[in-house]
């Protein structure tokens, strides 16, 4: 069940992504072309690093935008689901594998933009505590932003799960790049442990289908 949740998903990827249509090729080669005039404009300006990063950021996010609002088909009613971690108990009772990459799919959602984000705004905000707070704030309200269009425009569940799910993959990528400026990877080990907890209590759900 596992496997065919996977299969799923990656259909929808494939067929939902950037490239998937002419129409969807033309808009990502305009927002890659105006991305790649921003680097032109001022690589000089910003360091390098900076500029990839930028770039980086705003592509991914107009990728993610295309994954959770516009690639929807519209509900005839709101949908939200308001019982905290109700989607463990499903997967416990269901086996459900479209729910499991459900979450891994949520966790990993905004790694990039826990990593991209505070590369993209040293030269702005140089204090790391500060830098760190933003990064959360940024996060928390594009993950609310997220549901609540979902919910507002009946293209997806309002769920405090995703939201969870979310801000874990945020620190994951947090992590990461703390571990890339600092070179350092026991003084924040500690961002990884939620995004751990959440695969072995997946696996733990989960192992009976897995090696039937």
């Amino acid at each position: 069940m596992v496997r065919d949740g996977l299969i799923h998903y990656c259909d929808y990827l494939k067929q939902n992504g950037p490239f998937a249509s002419q129409q969807m090729m033309i808009i990502t080669g305009i927002v890659i072309a105006v991305l790649g005039l921003m680097v032109l404009i001022f690589y000089k300006k910003w360091t390098i690093t900076t500029t990839i990063a930028r770039a980086l950021l705003l592509f991914y996010l107009y990728v993610m935008t295309l994954y959770t609002l516009l690639a929807r088909t519209v509900a005839a009613e709101y949908l939200y689901k308001l019982q905290l971690f109700w989607s463990y108990g499903y997967i416990q009772s269901t086996q459900d594998g479209l729910i499991v990459w459900e979450v891994l799919i949520n966790c990993m959602m905004l790694i990039p933009v826990g990593f991209l984000l505070p590369l993209s705004i040293e030269s702005i905000v140089k204090n790391e505590r500060k830098r760190g707070i933003f990064v959360l704030l940024f996060g928390l309200i594009l993950t609310v932003a997220i549901e609540l269009t979902q919910f507002f425009t009946r293209t997806g569940f309002f769920e405090w799960d995703d939201m969870i799910h979310n801000m874990i993959g945020l620190f994951v990528g947090y992590g990461y790049y703390l571990i890339v400026r600092k070179k350092s990877i026991t003084r924040f080990h500690w961002y990884f442990w939620p995004m751990l907890i959440v695969l072995v209590v997946l696996f733990e759900l989960t192992k009976d289908s897995i090696f039937m």
